[in-house]
């Protein structure tokens, strides 16, 4: 175990180099120049000329790189060419923010998902069955913003049960920070929530159908207990793997709930910095990024064991 948790770290710090290299090429491709940005547009070149001298902006590209390698090497990762903040406080903030949505999100997804999965497989071809498949299909297909709106019109304008946008934080109130976490976390969270139930369903079928439960129940093992105690805990086996590679798309989906709910969370602060060019920004939330793909595949991979006790770590 340890010497494959080694090898995870060794290819964690090569994943890391890559995103960073990958995104620093990527963003100083796009057209557009941060010290003009930041100058204003009516700007002289010889101001220009001087801030783009005191960040460094005009060395060239591969002394910028190195530099770049240089500090997150002793642990920095500079700072905002915007408002000079350290990106140290500044993405730590932001992404709490979302880190909250993707978990209330994946938490709501799981409560609700997995369930209604196991419903719909346990009466397999019934009514209730097609009703549970029918609304995961609606779900599904319905875009994020689509959701969000509606929610928004029921609870808090129809009802007026939740805010329908803001953030709070913890110290202004515990109540009020977590009823306005609800919808947005909700709105991301329902997509992945019919992934869920969907293949819940299909991977508990499919466990239910194997020969060794028919086997079991033969020998005199109960119905309840062959369910619960053998073909429950192999059915989640595809769950998980499907749900953490989801997880990260959640990143994705909340670009759209923190506009909606106005939320002040990583995604958006990587739209608006990359819009501003502000290059320490865009590499500081990637690598964040980068390392919550990777803690999540990890625990998944830990998970395994425990789900299939056959899985070993070489």
């Amino acid at each position: 175990m340890l010497s494959y948790l080694f090898r995870r770290i060794i290819t964690l710090i090569i994943l890391l180099f890559l995103v960073v290299s990958f995104v620093f090429l990527l963003i100083h491709l796009i057209p557009g120049d941060p010290a003009r940005i930041i100058a204003g547009i009516g700007a002289t070149e010889e101001a220009v000329s001087t801030i783009r001298e005191e960040m460094n902006l005009n060395q060239p590209l591969y002394i910028q790189y190195i530099d770049k390698m240089k500090g997150l090497f002793t642990g920095d990762m500079g700072r905002s060419l915007v408002t000079d903040t350290p990106v140290a406080q500044i993405v730590p903030k932001k992404f709490g923010a979302t880190l909250e949505l993707i978990i209330f999100g994946a938490i709501f997804s799981v409560i609700v998902g997995v369930p209604l999965g196991m419903i719909a497989a346990s009466k397999y071809g019934s009514i209730l069955d097609i009703i549970i498949n029918i609304i995961s299909i609606i779900f599904i297909s319905l875009p994020v913003f689509v959701v969000g709106i509606f929610l928004i019109y029921v609870f808090s304008l129809n009802y007026q049960l939740l805010p329908s946008s803001g953030y709070v934080s913890l110290n202004e109130g515990l109540l009020h920070h977590f009823k306005r976490l609800i919808l947005p976390s909700i709105t991301l969270g329902l997509g992945l929530t019919t992934i869920n139930i969907r293949m819940m369903r299909s991977s508990l079928i499919e466990e239910l159908n194997t020969d060794y439960i028919r086997t079991a129940i033969a020998k005199g093992l109960s119905s309840i207990q062959a369910y619960w105690k053998h073909a429950m805990k192999n059915s989640l086996i595809p769950v998980v793997t499907v749900f953490s590679l989801q997880i990260g798309s959640l990143f994705g989906g909340s670009v759209l709930v923190e506009h909606i709910f106005n939320w002040p969370g990583l995604s958006s602060l990587l739209i608006s910095s990359i819009n501003r060019r502000d290059y320490p920004i865009v590499e500081g939330t990637m690598i964040v990024i980068a390392l919550v793909y990777f803690i999540i595949n990890l625990f998944v991979d830990i998970l395994y064991t425990i789900l299939d006790p056959r899985v070993k770590y070489e």
